[in-house]
């Protein structure tokens, strides 16, 4: 079952940071929303703040981590869903509410 990764309430401010383990990594993840392109993107990092992806564009329907290949990023899969089923991107106050960053751990993508 996906693990759901964002906080239980809708994302309040522009930019926002936390820490999670998923399938045994522990990193750090940075969400900011561009005000100009009008989305939201992802930043991950190690604990000890080394940066592995900046800036990814997250959009409904894909799977965000699948061109990034990085012994340090866990092997699942990192989504969005979209609560509503209508495949609309997050907008600013959507993230964590109507959208929400999803893990699906890799046993359960093979399956």
């Amino acid at each position: 079952m996906a693990e759901r990764l964002t906080a239980n309430e809708r994302a309040t401010q522009p930019a926002y940071r936390y820490r999670t383990r998923l399938e045994g990594t522990q990193l750090a993840y940075r969400h900011t929303f561009n005000t100009r392109g009008q989305y939201w993107t992802l930043g991950i990092a190690t604990v000890g703040g080394d940066q592995i992806v900046e800036g990814m564009a997250m959009r409904v329907g894909e799977v965000l981590n699948a061109r990034f290949v990085d012994p340090r990023l866990p092997p699942g899969e990192l989504r969005l869903e979209d609560t509503s089923r209508q495949g609309i991107d997050p907008g600013r106050d959507d993230l964590g509410a109507r959208v929400r960053l999803t893990y699906t751990p890799l046993a359960e993508v093979v399956a």
